[in-house]
């Protein structure tokens, strides 16, 4: 009869990444955003300082995402994605001048503007052109006879 697999990871993590239960002293509280991104940045940090910890929730998912890979995937794909910004607020983080050109059309004001203050300030002066010359005036049809 063959012995079911253990499927307890944690027994195949070395030591020094195992982390107890959240220690004592972990009474601060804070942002669920601040949880996970804590979490994720330490995820795999082999020594974290219980004191940097912001809350004992993150240190709860932080050993859950290391005794249990299935976890851990959830975690990013399911939770740590949602604190990642969209390609939507991305865009409104950078306010409408980005998004519709303000900056180019900016740029092409002032070009316009220097353009027009060097066109009135110095006019280039009116070049007078000499009378025409007409070499064929004193040219007769037919004369070489």
């Amino acid at each position: 009869m063959r012995k079911a697999k253990d499927n307890n990871s944690s027994a195949e993590q070395p030591e020094s990444s195992r982390l107890e239960l959240a220690p004592e002293g972990l009474d601060q509280t804070a942002l669920e955003p601040d949880v996970i991104r804590w979490v994720a940045r330490n995820i795999d940090k082999p020594n974290i300082v219980p004191s940097e910890c912001p809350d004992p929730m993150a240190w709860t998912l932080l050993r859950n995402c290391r005794e249990n890979p299935a976890f851990q995937c959830m975690f990013i794909e399911k939770i740590w994605t949602k604190l990642l910004p969209s390609r939507g607020q991305l865009d409104n983080e950078q306010g409408n001048e980005k998004i519709d050109g303000q900056e180019t059309i900016n740029a092409i004001d002032q070009i316009r503007a220097v353009s027009e203050e060097i066109k009135s300030e110095s006019k280039p002066p009116k070049a007078e052109l000499a009378e025409p010359i007409d070499y064929f005036d004193d040219f007769e049809a037919g004369g070489d006879e």
